[in-house]
C-alpha cells in the first residue's frame, strides 16, 4: 500500500493518525438534524434532476467542508508529488531515485513506529477535554524524546542490513538522514494535537506545506544546477525541520503549555497503544516492500519499483478522503452505520476500478511521458499492482467502518494477515523474480487483507453476505440520549 511519492516526506497517504482522529472527533459532533445523515442519502432522496442534485450537493456547506476541501488537498498533494517525482526521475535516473526512495522509506517507517500512537491519543483526549491540551503536549513530549532517541539508535543498527546491496555512500546518507526522525515524530504528534483541537484549516495547510516546501526547494536546486541525491535529502530535512517548528508553535498557541501529569500519561498511553497496534499492520504493509527490496536488489531496481508504486498509489490517494469520511459519517449514522459503510465501499471500489483501468491501459505511455524512457521497466510492476490497489482502497473503507463500530483490535487483524504475506513472500520471491515478483506479492497481500477485513466486518456487525452487494435500506435513527 505504497501511497504517495516517497520523495516527499509529507506525501499524501491513507493517514492512520488523521483517520482515527476523525473517528474520535465524530463523537463531539452535534446529533443529526434529520434521518439523512449520509450525504449520498440526501442526494438520493431529493426529488431533483441528476444535475440539480449534483449542484445542490456541491453548494452544501457541510459537503464543501468535509468532502470537497479534503479532496482538494489530496489533489494538490498529488500535483506536488508529481512535480517532485518527475524532477527526481529526470535528473537523477533510476539509481538516484531508488536511493532517495529507500532512505526516506526507512526513516518514515521508524518515525511512525516510534510515535507510539501519540497523535491518536492527543486527538482523542483533546477532543473530549480541550482544557487538557497544554498538559497533553508537555506530557507526551516527555515520552517522545526518549522514544526518538531509541528510534535513531535502532535505525543506525539496522541500516547496514537493510542497505547491504547499496553503495557505502548511500548507506552514509541514510545514517545521517535518520536524524530527521526527530522532525517526523514531532510533526506527527503535533498534527494529532491540531486535529483534537478542531483546528482543521491549519492542519490541512501544514500537512500540505511539507511536500510543497520540498517541491519548491527541488525546483530551485534544479534551476541552479545543484540537484543531487545529497541536496534532495537536505531539502527534505530542511522542509520537515522548519515545518516542525511552525506546527509545534501553532499547537502551543492553540493549547498553551501546562505541567505534565502522570495519571494523564497512563490513561492516554493505554489508548495510544491500542490505536497504534490497530494501525501498525496496514502501515507496515505500506512501506515494507521499499524497506526490504534494497537488501536484495540494486538501487536502479528500487527506483523502478518506486515509480510503479507511486503511480499505482494514485488510486488509494484519491479514495483516501472517502475512507476518512466513513468514520464520522458511520459514527453519527447510528442504526444506518452499516448502510453508510457499504454505500461508501461501493463508491470507492467503483471509482478505483475506473482509475485502475485508465492507468492500466495507458501505463506505458504515461510512464515514458512523465518519467522518461529509462523507467519503462516499471510498467509491468505497475500493472500488477493495480488490482491490489483497488482492493486496498476497499479495505480502507471497511477498516474505518470497524473503527467506527468500536472494534479497533479487529480492524488490525486483516492488515496483520496481509503483513505476513508481504514479509514471507518478499523474502522468498525477490532473489528470483525481482520487482515483478515484489508487485505480485504486494497485490496478493492487499487481496488477503481485503478478504480478511470483509469477513471480520461481516462477523463483527452481523451481516448477511448479500449486504455487501446491496446496501440495507434506510432506517429511522435511534433516539438521541440527552446529555447531563
Amino acid at each position: 500500500m505504497q501511497v504517495g511519492d516517497p520523495e516527499s516526506a509529507g506525501a499524501v497517504s491513507r493517514d492512520p493518525n488523521f483517520c482515527l482522529a476523525c473517528s474520535n472527533l465524530a463523537e463531539d459532533l452535534p446529533p443529526p438534524r434529520s434521518r439523512n445523515t449520509d450525504p449520498m442519502d440526501q442526494l438520493s432522496q431529493t426529488p431533483l434532476s441528476p444535475l440539480a442534485r449534483l449542484r445542490s450537493t456541491l453548494l452544501n456547506r457541510d459537503v464543501q467542508r468535509r468532502v470537497l476541501a479534503p479532496i482538494t488537498g489530496d489533489s494538490l498533494g498529488l500535483l506536488v508529488n508529481l512535480i517532485t517525482g518527475i524532477l527526481v526521475a529526470r535528473l537523477l535516473g533510476t539509481s538516484g531515485r531508488g536511493e532517495i526512495a529507500a532512505i526516506l522509506a526507512v526513516t518514515q517507517m521508524l518515525s511512525w513506529l516510534f510515535t507510539l500512537g501519540s497523535a491518536e491519543a492527543a486527538a482523542y483526549h483533546i477532543a473530549r477535554h480541550p482544557h487538557d491540551g497544554g498538559r497533553i503536549i508537555v506530557t507526551w513530549m516527555a515520552v517522545l524524546l526518549p522514544s526518538i532517541a531509541i528510534a535513531i539508535g535502532v535505525g543506525e543498527l539496522i541500516l547496514p542490513i537493510l542497505f547491504s546491496a547499496q553503495t557505502q555512500e548511500t548507506l552514509h546518507y541514510a545514517q545521517l538522514f535518520i536524524l530527521v526522525v526527530i522532525a517526523y515524530v514531532i510533526l506527527d504528534f503535533s498534527y494529532g494535537v491540531l486535529a483534537g483541537d478542531h483546528d482543521f484549516i491549519a492542519l490541512n495547510i501544514l500537512k500540505l506545506a511539507v511536500p510543497a516546501s520540498v517541491a519548491a526547494i527541488y525546483v530551485v536546486l534544479w534551476r541552479v544546477g545543484s540537484f543531487t541525491v545529497e541536496s534532495a535529502l537536505i531539502a527534505n530535512a530542511a522542509a520537515a525541520g522548519t515545518m516542525m517548528f511552525v506546527t509545534v508553535a501553532r499547537a502551543i498557541y492553540r493549547c498553551g503549555l501546562h505541567p505534565p501529569e502522570l495519571g494523564l500519561a497512563k490513561s492516554s498511553a493505554s489508548y495510544a497503544l491500542k490505536a497504534h497496534l490497530g494501525n501498525i499492520g496496514g502501515f507496515m504493509t505500506a512501506r515494507l516492500d521499499l524497506m526490504i527490496i534494497p537488501a536484495f536488489l540494486a538501487a536502479s531496481s528500487v527506483g523502478l519499483y518506486s515509480i510503479a508504486t507511486n503511480v499505482a498509489s494514485i488510486i488509494p490517494t484519491l479514495t483516501a478522503t472517502l475512507a476518512i469520511m466513513v468514520l464520522p459519517a458511520a459514527a453519527r449514522a447510528g442504526t444506518n452505520s452499516v448502510r453508510t459503510v457499504i454505500r461508501s465501499l461501493h463508491l470507492t471500489i467503483g471509482l478505483s476500478l475506473v482509475v485502475a483501468i485508465f492507468l492500466g491501459l495507458l501505463a506505458g505511455f504515461l510512464v515514458e511521458l512523465v518519467y522518461g524512457s529509462a523507467f519503462e521497466g516499471s510498467v509491468t510492476s505497475l500493472r500488477i499492482l493495480l488490482p491490489g490497489m483497488v482492493v486496498d482502497a476497499g479495505a480502507a473503507v471497511l477498516w474505518s467502518g470497524l473503527l467506527a463500530a468500536g472494534f479497533p483490535a479487529r480492524a488490525a487483524a486483516g492488515a496483520a494477515m496481509g503483513l505476513v504475506v508481504t514479509l514471507v513472500g518478499l523474502v522468498i520471491v525477490l532473489p528470483q523474480a525481482g520487482i515483478e515478483g515484489a508487485a505480485i506479492v504486494s497485490t496478493l497481500s492487499y487481496a488477503t487483507a481485503f478478504v480478511a477485513t470483509v469477513v471480520i466486518y461481516k462477523r463483527s456487525v452481523g451481516l448477511p453476505w448479500r449486504t455487501f452487494f446491496k446496501a440495507p435500506p434506510m432506517k429511522d435513527p435511534e433516539p438521541q440520549a440527552s446529555s447531563a
